[in-house]
């Protein structure tokens, strides 16, 4: 193994992952063989010098099974060729050239690293993922890896039918970069790229300064790993230049070696940089197991398991081929799962296809190839970020390499046609120029006369709403069911913030100002307002000035906003109506984002309003610079339709992505009939929600459609609302491409009549509302008789009655009646011995058997006060002189059950229960309006408590 240098797989960093594999190899086949492991120094340098002396050394002064290495491709080359002589299995760590695939002169070596062949199967996947074949390889020559790879690859895309051309220059020789990038531009627009960090850096700049990194031309760089010995191939240098360099990477896509997550292989990981560190003395912070290092520890557990198989067999180690052919064509488990060897004894690789995410700046993995089944599969929640959002790049230019296309040469027009094309132009100009001038004529028109200022004269604001102007099945139908959460107000419901303008119902909305500032900008958005053609925004109508208060004025929608017809549960709401529901609610906001008006800015449940033909309009839009010279208080749960991006900002800033995150929790809603974030306002405040939204979370905290709540609808509604939440603002689609994935998931049909399915529900509707009367009936009446159970718990029967109707109780004397009291012996040194808890369980259980017993006797439970237990009998109800004998027969059934009770805590402890009987005459009454209670009075009582507590245990004192 080469020891020093910064290679990657030199031993100091290779050398920890064996010690790993054969300390696990000796625990687990110890009792099968032995192992003797001989480390060999082959410098620090990668050549073809001195590995066959080394090699020739280890064989013949010692009797060896396996060779393992080396690290270096050329002295693989030198000692493949050895070992098939000597009929010695070789298994190799590293070995990428393609020349090594020739398994007629390396009979017995098996590659556990990528080989060049299988790094062009990826290139392979990708060209005809974007139909390209015609390839440029451009590859420095200052480095052995840079020349292995552009032959390499050569030979696998002439193979592949692939029109390659191949570009090599010296970086150390200050080659013109820009010749080489102007020569390659002559032949393809896909480029690969083989050189150090630094020097592609250097070429990325050049090819910015060139106009190639603006979305016609690609650059796919290899970089095998992390802090490999290539160098940094990022952007940033911390430089001048790092902002013109993040923007030609834009153009830039990178293959890598895929780096496994599992959990075995991050303590694989931790292990290597430890003993690296303690063992081999070395220390760097860029320090990863990479897969030299990975193959090495493998390389070990492979042969050992394949030595194991041979020797149970019965087989013959030292058989090179044959215990070749045993690692050939089969799968082994390694440190991130399964990987197999394929018949031509090289490695199934994983690669990943890492794209420049255009937010962080940073790469991000958009595909990874798994050499397992040769398929390349694409990240379904990370796209590759075309420049300018052009997409891929054509194989070739509908112009040419060099844009003289036949086809692209502009023919010559002759001067009559040049001259008619002027006139028509000309006369075009001309009614263009009068249709503007008339416009405009009539525009200042409209701004000078006041059209928009109403007059307090012309407006009537309702304090209430009558009959006459809104149908009580209006009233009743919406205005229910309003969530706890809601931020649905008085403001927005249906009896609220009505007025009357020139016998029409309006709509409005009060701010406070001090200062009403009416400039000629915004007269001309109250102008296009008002000229809306679209029946799902309402008609602006305009503005009325008061009391340094402004209200604007619009069109009246008297079914309330969506948010309460979402959660009134009395409304049926099927598939057919939802999806009209939604189809309004795009249609509204795609004209306005195709309008002057352009942004929406504060998009909610409650900004969309439901007229009289059940047809949503989007409300609350327009006149952002008069509602910011106004006060107005906005609650938490009223930012849960703000985008991400705009709570982070102190302005509050609004965009049209914005209005998009607005519509996908609208679309939550509406799909869930639920509140925004319903599912977590349990266990989260409404601040903490938003706080969680702000902060970038992974995955980004968003609200969550249940997995059964959805039936009605295709997997593509669910997929769009998420979509539609993406934290990249420049990720979410905008309204046009919201309608068409509406269409396609749905087979919606634009012109889909709502009003047709709305009558046909009248009647349902009518039918559910006298369900939802009788079942509410009935549930009143259960839950009239539950209390009514409760109340006489509490008090007499008869005492309840009079105080649930509202009778007066007034204080009775009864001339006898028996009163019983009881406590436990001895039980303040019991309670001393005691928790309270455990006294708490005691006295329930011992209380519960003796409500039991008095169940059976004409007796009421008077109260318990501590181990103190109160009956009476012959009131409230007389029961002439049978008090007595209920009395007494219940104090025997309880002092029998005292001698058979034990305490929970201590059973071997009984107890004993002191009883007190005294008949004679008492008063009785209600004491108390809160926790009223029956209470008795007189020396009746006073003499049945100095009776028992004078008695003695287990005796009925009378």
């Amino acid at each position: 193994m080469l020891n020093g240098g910064r290679l990657p797989y030199e031993y100091r960093k290779s050398g920890p992952a064996a010690d790993i594999a054969l300390e696990e190899i000796k625990s687990l086949y110890s009792e099968l063989f032995d192992v003797n492991f001989i480390f060999k120094d082959a410098g620090s340098e990668c050549s073809e010098n001195g590995f066959g002396a080394i090699a020739a050394e280890v064989y013949y002064s010692n009797t060896i099974d396996v060779l393992i290495g080396p690290g270096c491709s050329f002295g693989v080359d030198v000692i493949g060729r050895l070992a098939a002589s000597w009929n010695l299995p070789v298994i190799t760590p590293v070995g990428t050239n393609a020349d090594l695939a020739d398994k007629n002169n390396f009979p017995t070596l098996t590659r556990l690293s990528f080989g060049m062949n299988k790094f062009s199967q990826m290139y392979l996947s990708i060209f005809r993922r974007y139909n390209w074949t015609d390839v440029t390889i451009i590859h420095d020559v200052t480095h052995s890896f840079f020349i292995i790879a552009g032959d390499s690859l050569m030979v696998a895309f002439q193979y592949a039918g692939i029109n390659v051309e191949r570009i090599s220059f010296d970086s150390s020789q200050n080659d013109d970069i820009g010749v080489v990038l102007k020569q390659a531009s002559l032949r393809s627009r896909v480029f690969i790229v083989s050189c150090s960090g630094d020097t592609f850096r250097e070429m990325m700049l050049i090819a910015s300064q060139l106009g190639m990194t603006t979305g016609e031309y690609v650059f796919i760089i290899i970089s095998l790993f992390n802090g490999d010995s290539l160098g940094d191939f990022s952007w940033r240098r911390h430089d001048s230049l790092d902002e013109l360099a993040a923007f030609a990477f834009d153009s830039v896509l990178m293959v890598k070696l895929r780096r496994p997550t599992s959990d075995s292989f991050m303590e694989f990981e931790r292990d290597v940089k430890t003993r690296a560190s303690t063992h081999y003395n070395y220390t760097s912070e860029d320090l990863e197991a990479n897969p030299f290092i990975t193959s090495m520890y493998e390389a070990f557990m492979i042969y050992a398991s394949v030595a194991n198989e041979t020797i149970s067999e019965g087989g013959d180690l030292r058989d090179g081929m044959s215990v070749t052919q045993k690692f050939w064509n089969r799968e082994f488990r390694g440190l991130d799962g399964s990987f197999k060897i394929d018949s031509n004894g090289d490695r199934n690789t994983d690669f990943s296809l890492l794209d420049l995410d255009g937010t962080s700046v940073e790469y991000k993995v958009v595909a990874n190839y798994f050499g397992l089944d040769g398929k390349l599969v694409f990240n379904d929640s990370i796209e590759i970020q075309w420049p300018n959002n052009r997409g891929p790049p054509l194989n070739r230019p509908l112009c040419g390499y060099d844009g003289n296309d036949s086809k692209c040469k502009k023919s010559e027009l002759s001067t009559t046609a040049i001259l008619v094309i002027v006139l028509v132009a000309c006369l075009v100009l001309f009614l263009l120029a009068l249709m503007i001038i008339w416009r405009k004529h009539r525009r200042e028109n409209d701004i000078r006369s006041n059209w928009w200022r109403i007059e307090q004269e012309d407006l009537l604001i309702c304090k209430f709403i009558s009959r006459s102007v809104h149908s009580i099945m209006s009233e009743f139908s919406l205005s229910k069911s309003v969530g706890k959460h809601s931020s649905t107000s008085n403001d927005d419901g249906l009896l609220a913030n009505k007025a009357i303008y020139k016998g029409s119902n309006v709509h409005f909305k009060k701010f406070e100002t001090k200062h009403l500032n009416i400039d000629r900008k915004m007269i001309l958005e109250m102008i296009e307002m008002r000229d809306f053609n679209c029946s799902n925004l309402t008609k602006f109508i305009g503005l009325h000035a008061k009391n340094q208060h402004i209200l604007i004025l619009t069109e009246n929608c008297c079914r309330g906003n969506l948010q309460a017809l979402l959660l009134n549960d009395s409304i049926h709401l099927d598939k057919d109506l939802k999806m009209a529901l939604i189809r309004d609610l795009i249609q509204g906001m795609t004209y306005l984002h195709q309008s002057n008006i352009c942004i929406h800015g504060g998009l909610t449940s409650n900004s969309c309003v439901i007229d009289s033909r059940f047809v949503l309009k989007v409300t609350g839009f327009g006149l952002r610079r008069l509602k910011q010279q106004c006060k107005e208080i906005i609650r938490h749960d009223n930012n849960f339709w703000t985008a991400p991006e705009h709570l982070r900002t102190k302005d509050r800033t609004v965009s049209q992505p914005g209005d998009v995150f607005s519509f996908g929790i609208i679309l939550y809603e509406i799909l869930t009939r639920n509140e925004p974030y319903s599912e977590d306002l349990d266990m989260f405040t409404s601040l903490e929600i938003i706080l969680k939204v702000i902060n970038i979370e992974n995955p980004p905290f968003r609200p969550t459609l249940p997995k059964s709540n959805n039936k009605d609808f295709s997997r593509g509604i669910d997929t769009l609302m998420y979509d539609c939440l993406k934290e990249d603002p420049q990720n979410r689609p905008n309204f046009m491409i919201i309608g068409k994935r509406i269409k396609e998931a749905t087979g919606f049909s634009k012109n889909h009549n709502v009003l047709d399915a709305l009558l046909k529900r009248m009647e349902q509707y009518a039918n559910n509302l006298e369900a939802l009367v009788l079942e509410r009936t009935q549930a009143f009446l259960e839950e009239k008789r539950k209390s009514e159970e409760l109340l006489y718990q509490v008090l007499p029967r008869s005492v309840a009655e009079r105080l649930r109707d509202g009778r007066p109780v007034d204080p009775e004397e009864f001339n006898c009646v028996t009163i019983y009291f009881s406590d436990i012996v001895g039980f303040t040194d019991l309670s001393s011995q005691s928790t309270p808890f455990q006294i708490v369980d005691l006295l329930n259980d011992l209380y519960n058997c003796f409500d039991e017993i008095i169940d059976s006797y004409d007796v009421y439970k008077v109260e318990t006060i501590g181990d103190a237990y109160m009956v009476v009998s012959g009131l409230p109800i007389l029961n002439g002189t049978k008090h007595v004998k209920e009395i007494a027969q219940m104090a025997l059934s309880i002092r029998d059950s005292v001698k058979c009770f034990r305490i929970p805590h201590k059973p071997e402890k009984s107890l004993q229960c002191r009883i007190g009987i005294h008949s004679g005459p008492v008063c009785a009454g209600v004491v108390g309006r809160r926790m009223p209670r029956y209470c008795l009075f007189g020396d009746t009582v006073n003499t049945a408590s100095r009776m028992e507590s004078n008695g003695e245990g287990t005796v009925n004192d009378v």
